[in-house]
This record gives C-alpha cells, sequence and structure tokens, in this order.
C-alpha cells in the first residue's frame, strides 16, 4: 500500500424520487461513496440539494461493507485503491451532481460522463493510472462469505 494510497467503495444504486431518474439505467440512478479514515467510516453522499457527509461512528473498525451488501443486494459496489490523485488543473463547467462530485474525488475529469451508469462503466473500461479496481461490482468480493 502507497503512503498516500486511499480505500474508496463506490455505491450504484435506485433512486425513485425525482421523475428524470426513470430515463436512467435501473440500478444506476444515483451514486454515493464511502471509505474508512483509521477505522471511522466515512459516508458521502452527493444529492440533488446537498452534499451529505456523514459519520457512521457505530460502525467503527467494523465490517461495514459486508454487512452494507447484505442489506442491501440490490446495489452496486465498486472498490477502489487510489495513489496520489493528479493534480487536475480543469475548469470544470456543468452542474454539481452525484456523478461529477465522486469523479472530482477520485481526481477524474470525463465531462461526457454525466449518469452513475455512464461513471461505472468508463471506470471500468478505461480505468485511470492512479486508480487500482479492487472489486468490480460484479461478483462476490475475495475475503467474504455470503
Amino acid at each position: 500500500m502507497f503512503k498516500d494510497e486511499k480505500e474508496y467503495y463506490l455505491v450504484f444504486s435506485s433512486y425513485e424520487d425525482h421523475p428524470f431518474f426513470r430515463w436512467l439505467e435501473p440500478g444506476f440512478c444515483h451514486v454515493h461513496l464511502i471509505f474508512s479514515d483509521n477505522g471511522n467510516w466515512i459516508l458521502l453522499d452527493p444529492s440533488l440539494s446537498s452534499l451529505n457527509l456523514r459519520s457512521l461512528p457505530k460502525a467503527y473498525n467494523l465490517d461495514l461493507m459486508r454487512t452494507y451488501r447484505k442489506l442491501n443486494p440490490d446495489h452496486t459496489i465498486i472498490h477502489l485503491k487510489i495513489n496520489d490523485t493528479p493534480a487536475l488543473n480543469v475548469l470544470r463547467c456543468g452542474s454539481i451532481s452525484c456523478v461529477s462530485t465522486i469523479q472530482y474525488l477520485l481526481g477524474i475529469y470525463w465531462p461526457l460522463t454525466v449518469t452513475p451508469y455512464g461513471l461505472y462503466s468508463k471506470l471500468l473500461a478505461h480505468t485511470p493510472s492512479h486508480i487500482r479496481i479492487i472489486y468490480d461490482g460484479k461478483q462476490q468480493e475475495s475475503g467474504e462469505g455470503s
């Protein structure tokens, strides 16, 4: 593991609250991120109206993602490790969305990638060199029981 390597879980899910979402790929209407910081689990959820950042103190030092997967079997979760994020001196145009916020956090800029499914597909097909995909969300992650 590199000194500054970060470990993230991107969670893709359905979202029924807005009429626009019926036009998106089923199961890929929203994306949020979960990560552990020194044993503390943090949820970063860029919603339509705000950026929600929540600490999950009761999950301290637990295998939260194993439980999360069991409770949300319809969600697609990508497990990533990210090395030093490259400096992107890019003027970002467009709206702030769950996809643009997650791209910013991952240190990528794909201006034509605007949907959660587009982000998922692009990450799998064109993984940047500073990102390592540990688990792609398609099958059970190694080391986990059913």
